[in-house]
């Protein structure tokens, strides 16, 4: 085999063994953050900061409190039609979603988390336009006392 062929094959190694880093041109980008114990006010308060933290994200389509039971502060499985799951790392995540309002829960032991809501009582909305990523933070807290 000749010299110069050893740096061809080398660099076709190489390559070979990288990813394409694809990108995402519309969708949900977000942080999880989980936070428990007591934070009430006070002279002697201490308390624990948000941490990033892992869970399953499940993005479905635009739900109301009166597609949903919730039990013990957790919502149980919306009836509405589930669009798509994704797992947060280190408590990052993105997820490609089309253009659509939608309803993000995060996936708890014992149910399902969201605590955000607006006028019309839909549960976490989050609006994804074309060509655009949105971002949302999730402060994940139901074992918190404010």
């Amino acid at each position: 085999m000749s010299k110069t062929l050893y740096p061809i094959l080398f660099l076709i190694v190489l390559l070979s063994g990288c990813k394409s880093s694809e990108k995402m041109n519309e969708g949900i980008q977000g942080e999880l953050k989980w936070v428990e114990g007591n934070l009430m006010p006070g002279p002697n308060a201490n308390p624990a900061r948000p941490k990033a933290v892992d869970r399953e994200v499940y993005i479905f389509a635009l739900t109301s409190m009166s597609e949903v039971r919730l039990v013990d502060g957790l919502f149980e499985m919306p009836k509405t039609k589930l669009i798509a799951t994704t797992q947060s790392e280190n408590g990052k995540f993105k997820v490609a979603v089309p253009p659509g309002v939608y309803s993000i829960f995060t996936k708890e032991e014992n149910g399902f988390f969201a605590n955000e809501f607006n006028a019309f009582g839909h549960i976490n909305p989050v609006e994804v336009t074309r060509g655009e990523i949105s971002r949302v933070e999730i402060l994940i807290n139901y074992m918190a006392a404010y």
